[in-house]
């Protein structure tokens, strides 16, 4: 197994590695984080590749991994929530008597989603996207070292100049846009910083520069995620005092303008 092959086979072990010790231990808000980052990581990576990859392959693939990723969805969400609210009563300890009602709510709320990630259908979609992962370590990809470090160089020069030029050019209070670059950000940064080793180069700033436009970029689109996610849990929310201090919480978000 050649060195790209072994960033394919870490990432997919840990993934793997991650989704164990969730199935151990499904409290815990960081390994869902961690599970969650994981499997995109891999998704980067394997849209890096993309180009060597046969469509329906890379399709199938792809799909299976966000199939999977989706799963963990709801419960990651009550999880944000839960850590906004939490800052945001330790900021604002006497704006409401509700809070002891919304984070039981919340913690009631996140067993469901929690057992729900355990239901047969679930179960399987995980283990399907990390077995049938597996299949990248068995592609051709690159006839030699040289090939692969004439494909990173060239496809991260592209992204990278294509993630430059919608950085300057977009208008951030177009949501939607701003989360599509910090998207393709991530990307750079994670071929960067995993392929790094593979080539006789160093890629380093490409990785600094993806993650310098994804931070920059973070706080306008956790702001709007924040706000999102509010409005659709308060909808939800039966307990009126419990809908009234979310509603609190949701107006004091200061959105991009």
């Amino acid at each position: 197994m050649n060195k790209r092959h072994e960033v394919f086979g870490q990432q997919i072990n840990k993934v793997s590695g991650l989704y164990l010790d969730y199935q151990n231990n499904p409290f815990s808000d960081e390994l869902v984080h961690d599970l969650r980052v994981s499997i995109r990581e891999l998704r980067g990576l394997l849209n890096f590749i993309k180009k060597r990859m046969d469509k329906d392959h890379y399709n199938k693939l792809n799909q299976q991994l966000g199939a999977a990723a989706r799963v963990f969805g709801p419960l990651r969400e009550l999880d944000v929530l839960y850590e906004y609210c939490e800052d945001y009563a330790v900021n604002h300890p006497e704006t409401s008597e509700a809070y002891y009602q919304l984070f039981n709510t919340f913690v009631k709320e996140r067993r469901i989603e929690m057992n729900r990630t355990f239901n047969k259908g679930n179960s399987a979609t995980i283990q399907q996207a990390i077995e049938d992962a597996k299949e990248i370590l068995e592609l051709d990809l690159f006839k030699n070292k040289k090939d692969w470090k004439k494909y990173t160089l060239k496809r991260l020069k592209k992204k990278d100049k294509k993630l430059r030029y919608a950085f300057k050019t977009v208008d951030i209070s177009d949501y939607e846009a701003v989360h599509e670059i910090r998207k393709s950000a991530k990307k750079v940064r994670y071929a960067a910083t995993y392929f790094d080793e593979t080539v006789s180069k160093d890629l380093n700033q490409y990785r600094k520069d993806a993650k310098a436009i994804q931070s920059e970029f973070g706080e306008i689109t956790d702001a709007y995620v924040n706000y999102d996610l509010l409005t659709a849990y308060t909808d939800k929310v039966k307990d009126e005092n419990v809908r009234d201090l979310l509603i609190q919480i949701r107006d004091d978000i200061e959105c991009a303008e």
